[in-house]
Parts: structure tokens; C-alpha cells; sequence
């Protein structure tokens, strides 16, 4: 399967995928005309990484929206949402569907 293009906010953007010595993912979105880095997709919550294949999607601040994004794209699927703190953040543990 072909990496479709993610529509995030004004951009289309290219999906980037990487894993950390620690074996996490690394998920971000770089603009399909340009190559400017747009956003970093996954955040690091613990020092256990989620299962294989999985990550945290930053869905707060300057990311509202990037779980919608990456769903609509079809890249990835919901496994849980989580709040992480008193202020009402969210975060989206997601399963990676796509191959880089």
C-alpha cells in the first residue's frame, strides 16, 4: 500500500516514520512542496515504549487535530485515548497500519 498524503491544518504533508535506540517510533510530517518540517506526530510519555507498531499521538496545542489527520489518511488506527495532565491534554495511542 502506497503512503497516502496526510492533510494537516493548510499542508499537505509526506508521513516520516524512524525508531529511537529504545525501539520507539518517531512520527512526523514534513510538507509535500517543500520538504519544511510541519510537525512531530508522536510524543514520548514513558521510558517503556508502547507494543510494536504503536505510538502516542501529540493531539494538544499545536497539534489539535493530528489524530483526526492521521485517521482520515488511514495510517494509523485508535487503540486508547488518554488525558495526561490537569489541563485536559490528549494524547492517542495508535497503531501504525502503514509501512515506511
Amino acid at each position: 500500500m502506497a503512503v497516502p498524503k496526510i492533510v494537516f491544518k493548510q499542508w499537505t504533508c509526506d508521513l516520516h516514520v524512524n525508531k529511537d535506540k529504545n525501539g520507539r517510533l518517531g512520527v512526523w510530517l514534513t510538507d509535500s512542496v517543500n520538504g519544511d518540517n510541519i510537525a512531530t506526530c508522536s510524543v514520548d510519555l514513558t521510558r517503556v515504549p508502547p507494543k510494536e507498531g504503536t505510538f502516542y499521538v501529540k493531539d494538544y496545542s499545536e497539534n489539535e487535530g493530528m489524530t483526526k489527520a492521521l485517521l482520515k489518511s488511514k495510517v494509523v488506527e485508535v487503540i486508547q485515548e488518554l488525558t495526561i495532565n490537569e489541563y485536559g491534554s490528549k494524547v492517542t495511542l495508535v497503531k501504525l497500519l502503514v509501512e515506511l
